[in-house]
């Protein structure tokens, strides 16, 4: 009988602990996109958040979910439709401050572009230099550089490498933003205040994907909160 107690407690806090290592890994919004061609893009698969599609001349092509991943192309269909160079896809139901986010992004080596991710956006509309941070990965004009802005004003800038395949990584926990790329920090800087329009950098706002003149292509997004922050709707 004492044995047998011995490895119920035993399984009881193995369980406790694969539970906790759960929920570690856990991200409060995820998405990996693999799920069936649409032009819908859907939802995300943890948080059931509703993917909204931004840019002008939209047909619904644009932006799709295309062999198991979200693709962007900004002249989808060549010859009938004029070109939409500013196009994203935001999370218009969630708004946050402090994150850790993460996606993996092809770039088409045919026509390289600039693309990568936006947060504290100020509107969920907001787009490629709309007010908000962005980190842009520009594979389009060399050298080859991973950045972060601000609505069109340049935080900070590093020279890198950009292969087919990339993960990025944002870090932001009030005025500090630590980006990496590929595993390696890339950038590390503080920026606080208000703008000249009034917005404040520190404000939570919406998540999103952005593209300009880019053809890039997102897999396994993941956004965690940062400081037991409560998701805004």
């Amino acid at each position: 009988m004492e044995n047998r107690m011995r490895i119920v407690k035993a399984a009881v806090v193995l369980g406790v602990f694969l539970l906790g290592i759960q929920i570690a890994f856990c991200a409060d919004v995820s998405d990996s996109f693999d799920r069936p061609d649409s032009n819908a893009v859907g939802k995300t698969e943890a948080g059931n958040y509703k993917w909204v599609e931004i840019g002008d001349n939209m047909n619904g092509n644009l932006i799709a979910i295309r062999e198991h991943s979200l693709q962007f192309h900004y002249f989808f269909e060549l010859g009938t439709l004029k070109p939409t160079p500013n196009l994203a896809c935001n999370l218009a139901e969630l708004k946050a401050k402090n994150i850790d986010l993460s996606v993996v992004i092809q770039c088409n080596p045919r026509y390289g572009g600039c693309y990568g991710v936006s947060y504290r956006l100020a509107e969920y509309t907001g787009k490629f230099d709309s007010p908000g941070y962005h980190v842009i990965l520009n594979s389009k004009y060399t050298p080859y550089t991973i950045s972060l802005k601000y609505g069109g004003v340049t935080v900070a800038k590093a020279i890198v490498v950009i292969p087919h395949t990339s993960k990025v990584r944002i870090v932001a926990n009030g005025s500090s933003h630590k980006i990496y790329l590929n595993g390696n920090l890339e950038i590390d800087v503080t920026d606080s205040g208000e703008t000249e329009d009034g917005y404040v950098k520190t404000d939570a706002g919406y998540v999103g994907l952005c593209s300009w003149y880019g053809i890039p292509i997102f897999r396994d997004f993941s956004l965690t909160l940062l400081k037991e922050e409560e998701i805004k709707k």
